[in-house]
């Protein structure tokens, strides 16, 4: 092992001695939705009008919780309705794995062109730092709710 890596160890490891929270990066973005003209607007919504945010993507739910495992982006555009998983179940799944490995619960701004469930309203209500948004959403409004997560 480096000794970088060994440095980074040991600090991801006294983080958690400490009990504190191994932090997401508020200014790297993932992008979550099966349409790939969906992804394609909203990265370049987000990289023009935000460039000092990265932006990564993935295709379903699946990708979504293996890229935050990796990456820890801060923010995440979410749509509900994916196939392999959806963006509720991802949801649990990256909530699980913060709690299990101490990171950081990331804002999740869940995006949809459809009623969304009734259970979606817990997840709401309960944090601040999640949202949800109606397609078709204008690029104000999507710049301004990341805006405001990017600021927590």
């Amino acid at each position: 092992m480096s000794e970088e890596t060994n440095i980074i160890q040991g600090n991801k490891e006294k983080a958690l001695i400490n009990d504190e929270f191994v932090a997401c990066n508020r200014n790297r973005i993932l992008v979550v939705d099966d349409q790939k003209a969906i992804r394609d607007v909203f990265r370049l919504l987000i990289t023009c009008q935000l460039p000092q945010c990265q932006v990564d993507v993935a295709e379903n739910g699946t990708e979504a919780v293996e890229l935050f495992h990796q990456d820890h982006e801060g923010i995440l555009l979410m749509d509900l309705c994916m196939p392999v998983m959806d963006g509720e179940t991802a949801f649990y799944e990256i909530q699980r794995i913060c709690q299990i490995e101490n990171y950081e619960m990331p804002s999740v701004l869940f995006c949809t062109g459809y009623q969304p469930p009734a259970r979606l309203h817990d997840i709401l209500t309960n944090n601040s730092l999640h949202g949800l948004l109606l397609k078709p959403v204008s690029c104000e409004t999507l710049v301004s709710e990341i805006r405001k997560r990017m600021a927590a």
